[in-house]
């Protein structure tokens, strides 16, 4: 009984710790800056955590960080070989499904697409894509076309652009000399998973999507 009692309090700590870190507001950051090759530092970051991925030319970093405590994630040559492994073997089984399930399905139920059911996709969409859409956003190119007539048109068409949104996160510059392309920019965002997660599943047990659904199961289990 006493055994049972502490397995049901692990649980139940798990469960609510979970729900914890679900709950947290994490920041999201991408920077990158491109000449020649491309570099860039992805983040995602709380209050006590953070996950960073950076890469500079061929140097590939991975690391996490819990308050003061780091560490670096790092393969070597036979987790490498086994994961390439494994993703072929994935590919394929996806590549015989795909050939299977073209034999039992026969097309899809058209009536199915309707105007009420894409307006249902498009307000779930909608309502993510706000959830994690960038607070913060900055682009700069540095451009310069082999036509110096090109350049023109280019920077009559950003300006065009800038007038109609004075605001707009975009910066260029043309170098009339040679031709040339240098970018850097960065993004930053916020996102909060438990309201992604209850987001979807108000989606997924929605009366509209379950009819779907059932309409759907009734379709393919003629085939």
């Amino acid at each position: 009984m006493f055994i049972l009692l502490i397995i049901l309090y692990v649980i139940l700590f798990i469960i609510l710790f979970t729900l914890f870190l679900l709950s947290l507001k994490y920041k999201y950051k991408f920077k990158y800056s491109y000449e020649e090759k491309l570099d860039y530092k992805f983040s995602v970051s709380t209050f006590f955590f953070s996950f960073v991925y950076q890469k500079e030319g061929q140097k590939e970093i991975t690391y996490f960080k819990i308050l003061s405590f780091q560490k670096e994630i790092k393969k070597d040559s036979a987790e490498k070989e086994i994961e390439e492994k494994v993703t072929e073997k994935i590919k394929k089984a996806k590549e015989t499904k795909k050939k299977k399930d073209k034999k039992k399905r026969s097309g899809f139920p058209i009536k199915l697409i309707k105007v009420e059911n894409i307006k249902h996709l498009i307000k779930l969409f909608t309502d993510l894509l706000k959830m994690i859409i960038p607070k913060n956003l900055k682009l700069y190119f540095l451009i310069g076309l082999e036509e110096p007539h090109l350049n023109g048109w280019l920077l009559g068409y950003y300006y065009s652009l800038k007038g109609i949104y004075p605001k707009m996160p975009i910066k260029i510059d043309i170098n009339w000399e040679k031709e040339i392309l240098q970018s850097e920019g960065k993004l930053i965002g916020y996102i909060v998973p438990i309201q992604l997660i209850f987001r979807s599943l108000i989606f997924i047990f929605s009366l509209k999507t379950i009819k779907i659904l059932w309409q759907v199961f009734k379709y393919y289990r003629k085939y």
